[in-house]
């Protein structure tokens, strides 16, 4: 506001100047006073003015949460109905599950009593495996199959006997059955198609044992005649011993291009030679079937000890809830000796062959025949 204007007081007034100048003076009192006024009552609107603005922020602000507030609200309807049907379904659950209880009571009371009888039937094939697993080892190598008296396998006791466990642990537990009893039925079957196994590799390691004794005396005959063909007024090389599987046997050279042939006929030269080329193969022959003897001798010790240790597990893991992992594990390593048998006869196959390779392939014609690899 600003400030009222200051007039200069003249030094010399008469009576009416003083007069005049008093009216004056109040005249500007008044406009000053009215100006005074007006500013004050133009920053009272302004201050009016700001909180009329205020007020309608705030109405603004007011009807914003309400709108809020209402969709909160509609929310908490929404949500109370969902509870409210969640809840009526609720009460329906209760409900079979009381129905379901009852029934289940009755069930529990079937349940003890074939528990009863399953906790009976497992002691009588724990004893039984008992002494199938002491005596499992005299009967895989008299090739004999283990059977009760009424026809029923030992592994089929374990089997139905793992099933009724099973079977009542998963009622009892509500869980499924299916997933367990297919892991041990898997592991049960291996078991038996192992001992089918076992028994055929036994008749192969039979067959192999007569064809190594056969050739042993074919050899014995061959190695006779050339004793009597040398002995026959013909000179024979002297005799140098080769080693053959720890000196078991003595391979005698005969080459018919190292012998006087001026005294000796075109036909015993033949027939040396046929027998020297026969032993050679013979020879081979053997070695071979000695080699897979060795394998299948080997083989079939790790079979019986797998088999063993897998039917002790299968036991075990009945009566002490054994993982079926390591029983799984037992059942590869049945595979992996299946897979070294194979490669161990491929090899042997591979060194009965590798003669007669090199003798198609060499360009030499005088390659020895004794048959030593």
């Amino acid at each position: 506001m600003s400030q009222p204007q200051q007039y200069p007081t003249p030094s010399v007034q008469t009576q009416e100047g003083i007069t005049e100048t008093q009216h004056q003076r109040c005249c500007v009192q008044a406009a000053l006073g009215m100006c005074n006024l007006y500013y004050h009552g133009q920053a009272q609107l302004q201050s009016i003015y700001r909180n009329l603005q205020m007020s309608q922020n705030e109405v603004g602000n007011m009807r914003r949460q309400m709108a809020i507030a209402e969709q909160e609200l509609q929310r908490e309807r929404d949500s109370n109905e969902l509870l409210n049907q969640g809840f009526m379904e609720l009460q329906e659950c209760h409900s079979k599950l009381l129905d379901d209880h009852k029934s289940c009571e009755g069930l529990n009371m079937d349940l003890h009593q074939s528990a009863e009888k399953s906790k009976e039937f497992a002691d009588e094939v724990s004893q039984r495996a008992e002494g199938l697993v002491n005596s499992y080892r005299a009967k895989l190598a008299g090739n004999e199959v283990g059977e009760l008296q009424n026809g029923q396998t030992i592994s089929g006791m374990i089997l139905e006997s793992a099933k009724n466990a099973l079977l009542i642990k998963a009622i009892s537990s509500q869980h499924p059955e299916d997933e367990h009893f297919a892991k041990l039925k898997y592991v049960m079957d291996q078991n038996v198609d192992f001992q089918q196994r076992n028994l055929e590799l036994s008749k192969m390691n039979e067959t192999l044992s007569q064809q190594v004794r056969n050739n042993e005396d074919e050899i014995a005959s061959l190695n006779k005649a050339l004793k009597l063909a040398v002995e026959d007024g013909q000179r024979r090389k002297p005799r140098r011993g080769k080693i053959c599987y720890g000196g078991q046997t003595i391979a005698i050279e005969m080459e018919p291009q190292c012998m006087q042939k001026s005294k000796q006929s075109r036909d015993a030269v033949q027939y040396i030679d046929f027998l020297n080329r026969r032993n050679g193969e013979l020879r081979l022959e053997l070695t071979f079937y000695r080699e897979c003897y060795r394998h299948t001798e080997k083989f079939k010790q790790k079979i019986t000890n797998i088999s063993q240790d897998l039917l002790h597990a299968c036991i075990i893991g009945l009566l002490d809830e054994m993982a079926f992992g390591e029983i799984l594990g037992l059942s590869q390593a049945f595979v992996d000796a299946v897979d070294q048998l194979r490669d161990d006869q491929g090899e042997a196959f591979d060194a009965f062959v590798a003669p007669y390779k090199a003798l198609n392939s060499s360009k030499n014609t005088t390659v020895s025949k004794d048959g030593w690899i």
